[in-house]
């Protein structure tokens, strides 16, 4: 990794309360976990693992208790859902979604986890939503009102919300149809509106975010802070306390690759002034990641690591 955003200073503490992801080893990167108010990134390519990441952190958050909202844009809240008991029960998640070709081990496995994830998430501490869409787009310009009022409406009842999932930023077009990429002003206007919703309610607010894939034929280089600018106009940078880049070595450009892996989550921007790399162990199947044992790799301690590499590398 040869890019990152500037170090805080290293007496960075938050102020606030903060929410543990649930990843341990990245609750000690980002100091604690996630901070009030604040708006965090998780960006990546296609297929390596946003949406997957984001709802491991989103069960774990609700597993303790709290109140966890997704405005889920990609597919159907139910597919939401499904993912998450696939990630329980470890059963595919295409037989989650369909009995026909289940077996009756999996049928088991799958009413397991639905009695466990009702054991451990209390009532409407997992809410699932979609905006008002066009298609398969959402229309920005009225969906923060539509995000206000579920997280409102929370908040009257006794139960304020903990973490704002928003998955992901480029299904979202103008009012009339305009497409995002087409607009630097629109991504600003979006990213405001984001930005003040994490700080009205005072909750982190996670946003995915689309990188373009490299160019069939070329190598799969890690993903970087001027990736994400370039897909988003830089306007998000701007705004993120965090910015987590995910990349797979073995993502085939066109199929998606393995099945099951290893993960990296790049620290590319943080408030704590630890930038480096983070390896998961990343299953498809059971639509989890997970720690396996990698240690953290400072972005200090990677480039030391090249640079051995290429010297004792024979000419």
């Amino acid at each position: 990794m040869t890019e990152h955003a500037n170090p805080a200073p290293l007496d960075w503490r938050p102020a606030e309360k903060m929410i543990p992801t649930g990843i341990p080893t990245l609750d000690d990167v980002l100091g604690g976990g996630l901070v009030l108010g604040k708006v965090y990134v998780i960006g990546g390519r296609t297929m390596t693992g946003k949406s997957l990441v984001t709802q491991n952190i989103a069960l774990n958050v609700a597993r303790t208790s709290s109140r966890v909202y997704a405005a889920y844009l990609e597919e159907s809240p139910r597919y939401f859902i499904q993912r998450i008991i696939s990630s329980v029960s470890r059963v595919p998640v295409d037989k989650v979604i369909s009995s026909k070709y289940r077996t009756g081990d999996q049928d088991q496995k799958i009413r397991k986890a639905t009695q466990v994830l009702a054991d451990e998430v209390d009532d409407g501490d997992l809410v699932v939503f979609s905006p008002t869409s066009k298609g398969s787009q959402v229309d920005w310009p009225s969906t923060p009102a539509v995000i206000r009022r579920y997280l409102t409406s929370g908040k009257d009842r006794g139960v304020p919300p903990a973490l704002l999932i928003i998955d992901y930023l480029q299904l979202m077009v103008a009012s009339g149809g305009e497409m995002i990429d087409a607009s630097r002003e629109l991504i600003d206007a979006m990213t405001d509106d984001i930005t003040g919703i994490a700080e009205e309610f005072q909750i982190p607010v996670i946003i995915t975010s689309q990188i373009n894939r490299a160019p069939i034929g070329e190598k799969n280089l890690p993903p970087t802070l001027q990736d994400l600018a370039i897909a988003t106009h830089g306007g998000l940078l701007n705004h993120a306390t965090v910015v987590l880049l995910l990349h797979r070595e073995e993502l085939d450009s066109l199929t998606g690759g393995e099945t099951s892996g290893e993960l990296d989550v790049i620290v590319a921007k943080s408030p704590t002034g630890r930038v480096g790399t983070l390896t998961l162990g990343w299953f498809s199947h059971p639509g989890t990641a997970r720690e396996v044992g990698f240690p953290f790799r400072s972005a200090m301690q990677q480039n030391r690591d090249t640079r051995l590499a290429e010297e004792i590398e024979p000419s």
